[in-house]
């Protein structure tokens, strides 16, 4: 797979199946487009390509709004992209002038002469150029003048919610983590690097890694507790995330992320974890005393083995 950030280092492309639209999150929906992308390109013998935007382009469109947080990176979202075979990324960096380009402009001079597309995929609700004007009816009416076929891949379901990355958001807000892993198909995840916390969790009995989330708007979940699955370069292991401003100890605002893995004493300072949700067990307490917090703990750990034992063959994996 290869990624290009910069345009001008697009050389010799070839004619291409192709599909454009930030994905955020890479969920069922986008997942079924780029099965489809990926097919289509295979039996026509051509490239597939997908155009995404960095950063999100309700940024800069609505300066004035809050930055909007983010199911995946850039990077989660190339990871994912290659998941599926995807040849090549294009990540056009979306700025006011580049917002300002028209949905014809953009589909002569990118879509044809620069990306060569012969067959376009788009999902239902997508639309593009200036103030979104490229929607599906005027996009197959391009494809008939340049050349190119146009399709458009339906809404994709889980159980009763349509997969939108919105939707998704406001279930990550809520803490709904059986609709929210069942719409991106997976664990919601993100990564970050160990940093040096108070060693209060030491003190507890229960050392935790305290993580310095990538992406400064990636979205956290809501505070509580949760069991989750982190990987530690090739590795995994399970354990209890912490989500929430330590209230037992603290009167801050301040939002703390900590992990306690299950069986684990290295000293991990500087790498990186993944974390991937698992199931939210419940949410941040004020504790009365700290001996009230640690049996809380232990019953969170206690529960926490059980649905592994269960649902994860835990004791196999130690």
């Amino acid at each position: 797979m290869i990624i290009i950030r910069n345009l001008q280092d697009l050389e010799n492309q070839k004619d291409s199946v192709l599909t454009i639209g930030t994905f955020d999150g890479v969920h069922i929906g986008h997942q079924k487009l780029l099965s489809a992308l990926v097919n289509k390109a295979k039996d026509n013998n051509l490239e597939s390509i997908v155009v995404t935007f960095d950063p999100h382009p309700r940024d800069i469109i609505r300066p004035n709004e809050p930055k909007l947080k983010l199911l995946s990176t850039i990077q989660e979202r190339c990871k994912y992209f290659s998941q599926f075979g995807v040849d090549k990324i294009i990540i056009i960096p979306f700025n006011t002038e580049f917002s300002k380009i028209s949905y014809s402009e953009f589909i002569k001079n990118y879509l044809v002469d620069k990306f060569h597309v012969k067959h376009l995929i788009v999902g239902y609700d997508h639309s593009f150029g200036k103030d979104k004007e490229g929607k599906f009816d005027l996009l197959a009416k391009s494809g008939i003048k340049f050349g190119f076929g146009v399709e458009q891949i339906d809404q994709v379901y889980f159980g009763n919610y349509i997969a939108k990355s919105s939707t998704i958001r406001n279930l990550i807000i809520d803490g709904d983590l059986n609709l929210i892993n069942g719409l991106l198909n997976r664990d919601y995840e993100f990564s970050g690097k160990v940093i040096k916390g108070d060693n209060r969790g030491k003190e507890l009995g229960f050392p935790t890694a305290n993580l310095e989330v990538n992406g400064v708007n990636k979205l956290i979940p809501k505070s509580g507790i949760y069991l989750v699955k982190a990987k530690l370069e090739t590795h995994v292991y399970f354990g209890l995330l912490s989500i929430g401003t330590l209230p037992t100890f603290y009167d801050s605002h301040k939002i703390v992320v900590e992990v306690y893995l299950f069986n684990f004493t290295q000293n991990i300072y500087d790498k990186e974890l993944t974390i991937h949700l698992i199931k939210y067990l419940r949410e941040q307490k004020k504790f009365n005393s700290v001996e009230e917090l640690i049996k809380a703990m232990d019953l969170d750990k206690k529960n926490g083995l059980e649905i592994l034992e269960k649902e994860y063959l835990y004791n196999n994996l130690k």
